[in-house]
C-alpha cells in the first residue's frame, strides 16, 4: 500500500533552501576561500553566529576588519589572536562550536539570527590588499 505524506508546517528539510555553493573572492594577493556563516549553538556567550574562511597570500598581510550587513559587530572570539596571513602558510578562521585551535571570529548584535539557506554580506579588510565583499551563505551548524 503506497503512502504519501506532508510534513508543512513540521520543519521538515525540504521546505529550506540549501546553499551547497562555495564563495571564494580575491583581494590583491590574499585568496579568501570557503567563507560561510554559522548560527551559533553553543549558547556561551553573545555570539548569534560566526564566519569561518581560510586566508592564502604570496605575501604578508593583517586582516584588521570583518563587517557583516545588518549593522552586525564582528569580534575575534581571543582578542590576543594575531589576524596576519603569512606567505604559503593559510590563515584559518573557524567555527569556535566545532572544537579547533584555529582563532574565531564572532557576530553579535544581529537584529535576528542569519537563517540557513540565505546569504548574509560579509567584508573583510585588509592592511596592505584592500577590501573583499562577497555574499557568504548561511549554512546549519552540524553541532
Amino acid at each position: 500500500m503506497p503512502l504519501a505524506g506532508c510534513a508543512a508546517g513540521r520543519n521538515d528539510a525540504t521546505s529550506q533552501e540549501s546553499s551547497p555553493h562555495i564563495v571564494d573572492a580575491d583581494a590583491g594577493p590574499v585568496a579568501v576561500r570557503n567563507i560561510v556563516v554559522w548560527p551559533s549553538n553553543s549558547g556561551n556567550g553573545t555570539a548569534q553566529a560566526y564566519v569561518t574562511f581560510t586566508l592564502v597570500s604570496p605575501v604578508t598581510d593583517t586582516l584588521t576588519g570583518v563587517s557583516v550587513g545588518n549593522g552586525a559587530t564582528v569580534t575575534p572570539t581571543d582578542a590576543t589572536a594575531q589576524l596576519i596571513v603569512k606567505p604559503q602558510a593559510p590563515l584559518i578562521i573557524s567555527n569556535p562550536d566545532t572544537p579547533t585551535t584555529n582563532p574565531g571570529l564572532a557576530i553579535t548584535g544581529l537584529t535576528k539570527p542569519p537563517v540557513p539557506g540565505t546569504t548574509v554580506p560579509v567584508t573583510l579588510n585588509f592592511q596592505n590588499a584592500g577590501s573583499v565583499t562577497v555574499q557568504a551563505p548561511v549554512r546549519e551548524s552540524s553541532v
